[in-house]
């Protein structure tokens, strides 16, 4: 398990900030802005940041045997520091890492990935879409607060972590979203896939002819 806790600290430079040794965590340079959805409307995977829809909270069936995966959308707000007229090179875009992932009563636990998020030139912040597993399968139904923090450094030597992102998932019986049929048969009928083909999560159902999955046994 990896748990940074190396912050990039800010000092307050003010005749009160001397006398409090004042610095503040910088929870700015790096933070989530969102969870992704996908358009109902559509049936492409749609990941581009930041996206016109998002989740405000999850559901999900564990019966798929598959973790719920939320797409984060990840923000530097970094501003680019590169300049090719003196040949300096960018070292403003962060390396991410991977993600610390928690929720209350359960241990801290760590989930790797790459990804790199530019700054942006503008006074927008820079984004990227991350599909990152924040709930695993071995859950029994209820509600879960679940924190997710998301760490990196910079191409400057930074590391740099964001802010805590709590977000709500409902989890559901195993086989509430299963669907006694096959792929073929849900794409025809037009019940609810996910467009990124993620399965039993947010309403969208997983099939139970096509793959032995451990919550098919509802059907028949």
């Amino acid at each position: 398990m990896r748990l940074v806790h190396a912050l990039v600290t800010l000092s307050v430079i003010t005749a009160a900030a001397g006398l409090s040794g004042g610095c503040v965590e910088n929870r700015a340079t790096l933070y989530i802005e969102s969870v992704l959805g996908q358009s109902g409307d559509s049936d492409e995977c749609d990941i581009t940041p930041p996206g016109e829809v998002f989740v405000a909270s999850g559901s999900f069936d564990p019966g798929s045997g598959t973790s719920y995966v939320a797409y984060l959308v990840v923000a530097n707000q970094m501003v680019p520091l590169g300049d090719n007229d003196t040949l300096r090179p960018e070292t403003s875009r962060i390396q991410l890492e991977g993600a610390e992932i928690s929720m209350p009563g359960q241990d801290t636990y760590s989930v790797p990935f790459s990804a790199t998020v530019h700054p942006d030139p503008s006074t927008a912040p820079g984004y990227v879409t991350v599909g990152v597993p924040i709930l695993r399968s071995d859950v029994t139904a209820g509600v879960y607060q679940v924190t997710v923090v998301v760490y990196g450094t910079t191409l400057g030597g930074l590391n740099v972590e964001s802010g805590e992102f709590v977000f709500p998932i409902t989890v559901f019986e195993e086989g509430t979203f299963a669907f006694c049929g096959s792929l073929a048969d849900m794409t025809d009928e037009g019940y609810p896939t996910d467009p990124c083909g993620r399965f039993g999560q947010d309403g969208y159902l997983y099939p139970c002819s096509d793959v032995n999955f451990p919550g098919c046994d509802v059907c028949p």
